[in-house]
């Protein structure tokens, strides 16, 4: 049976595209030779990855950087890659507690309403959580 027009089409969508190149190919090899090149964990690049992970690299990325293979890199700074996000998270929290508790009105403003629930304008009061009295 002659192949028509439609099912030309319904074949050629039935059959997914195959050709993909090695998404990391070379990354962590010597190039002379195309071996695996030796990696152990080191503190200083344990820090660096933690912080491409909180800048939002991905595994990939950061492998190729660093030119290291992604599954070696996941065993050596796995902590790091977990934890990079929150770590980083909570660092900038505490700097900005710091600042709201040494004076600075607008770090106290923003701490407020990202994690008390304060908002601006009218109602304000009665949208939020929390009472603060003041006694003089």
């Amino acid at each position: 049976m002659p192949a028509t027009p439609a099912t030309k089409q319904k074949s050629e969508k039935r059959k997914p595209s195959r050709e993909r190149k090695p998404a990391m190919a070379g990354v962590g090899r010597d190039p002379a030779t195309g071996r695996n090149i030796p990696h152990e964990r080191d503190e200083k690049i344990a820090k660096q990855v933690g912080f491409y992970i909180a800048a939002g690299l991905t595994e990939n990325d950061i492998a190729e950087m660093l030119n290291i293979r992604p599954g070696k890199l996941r065993e050596c700074y796995g902590p790091e890659i977990k934890h990079g996000l929150n770590q980083a998270n909570v660092e900038v929290a505490a700097a900005m507690h710091r600042q709201a508790c040494n004076g600075d009105v607008a770090a106290g403003k923003f701490w407020l309403k990202a994690r008390a629930g304060w908002k601006d304008g009218e109602g304000a009061a009665q949208t939020s959580p929390l009472s603060i009295i003041i006694h003089e």
